[in-house]
């Protein structure tokens, strides 16, 4: 029996690569057939209390999370290990020189963006990195139509000043479209960044019924800054007609894991044109400069009235060919292909 360790040292349960390991968890255990055990770790000195007797670790490395000690410990005890990196930025160059030791012997990447970043400073990497996209969750498509009047645009996500939730409201009000912007972002108790911005939130919906109720007009704005189950956000979600993401542009390559909860309540979808969401097809997000400017706002709006249900389906059929199943398969066949090797079976 292979047996596999998923090593995800996060500080929270809600954190999204721990979620992320989770999600890919649950997709893989129809897989295992008495063939492969696999254990989770958000510790690693937990980790290490089990002596290392693993065939394989998993790795999903994040620079904030697991520390050059995890890797540097792989190599010296040596453990065959896959890495899946969910950021990659090229100032990380002590950790990414652990890479090229032997004992890591796959490094996942999740789009083409990220393969570029690392290659860069790291050439020697490129026969380790394979591509498998960020899991999906299915579209849950219905029977839905938009709006013909108030339009009513949803976004999701924890409270924190990169999301501009705030600036994607300023921009909205500076357009010519008659909407409500319903945002559901709860904060983290423990990041300050998170409860001034979760508290600025609340100042902002206070302010907006003021000057509706001035105004003599409905609110633009409301806010859900609670914690809900995964089944309340898509229900909530799909109350929408279309869903936006207004991350700025970042330092480093990354993935969106909140847009496949968008993706899931199968609603056309307005991100920013950043390498967050490089990975989905242009044909499937509508991108928008990320200064957000009303008037790429309006044509955007104006690009998915046009062609609402095709915006639907390049959805849905994007979740089917990364869903959390398909993306559990492509791994468990690196597991296997690694194990024979090691092991010369």
């Amino acid at each position: 029996m292979l047996k596999i360790a998923f090593l995800t040292p996060s500080r929270s349960e809600r954190c999204g690569i721990w979620t992320y390991t989770n999600y890919m968890y649950d997709a893989m255990k129809p897989l295992l057939n008495g063939e492969f055990d696999i254990k989770l770790f958000m510790d690693f000195e937990e980790f290490k209390k089990t002596k290392f007797k693993y065939d394989l670790v998993h790795i999903q490395d994040e620079y904030g999370i697991v520390p050059n000690e995890i890797l540097v410990s792989m190599n010296e005890k040596n453990i065959p290990y896959v890495i899946t990196m969910h950021t990659v930025w090229d100032r990380q160059k002590d950790h990414h020189d652990l890479l090229e030791e032997k004992e890591c012997k796959l490094i996942i990447l999740h789009s083409e963006d990220q393969k570029t970043v690392l290659l860069r400073s790291h050439p020697n990497l490129l026969n380790k990195i394979k591509i498998i996209p960020h899991g999906s969750f299915l579209a849950e498509v219905d029977n839905f139509k938009p709006s013909k009047d108030r339009l009513k645009i949803g976004a999701f996500g924890f409270s924190g000043f990169p999301k501009r939730f705030i600036e994607t409201l300023r921009a909205l009000k500076g357009t010519n479209l008659d909407f409500c912007y319903k945002v559901l972002s709860a904060y983290q108790d423990t990041n300050n960044d998170s409860i001034r911005y979760g508290q600025l939130l609340s100042e902002l919906v206070k302010k907006e019924r003021q000057e509706a109720m001035n105004e003599n007009r409905k609110t633009n704005f409301q806010l859900d800054n609670r914690f809900l189950t995964e089944e309340v956000v898509i229900q909530k979600l799909k109350t929408c007609d279309i869903l936006v993401s207004s991350i700025p542009q970042i330092i480093a390559p990354s993935v969106s894991g909140s847009s496949r909860f968008l993706m899931r309540a199968a609603r056309p979808v307005i991100v920013t044109d950043i390498y967050h969401y490089s990975d989905v097809p242009a044909d499937t997000f509508v991108k928008i400069h990320p200064t957000l400017p009303p008037k790429q706002y309006e044509w955007a709006v104006k690009k998915i009235m046009n062609d609402y249900d095709g915006y639907i389906d390049r959805i849905k059929k994007y979740t089917e060919k990364t869903s959390w199943e398909v993306t559990a398969n492509k791994h468990f066949k690196i597991y296997k292909n690694i194990y024979e090797k090691t092991t010369n079976r």
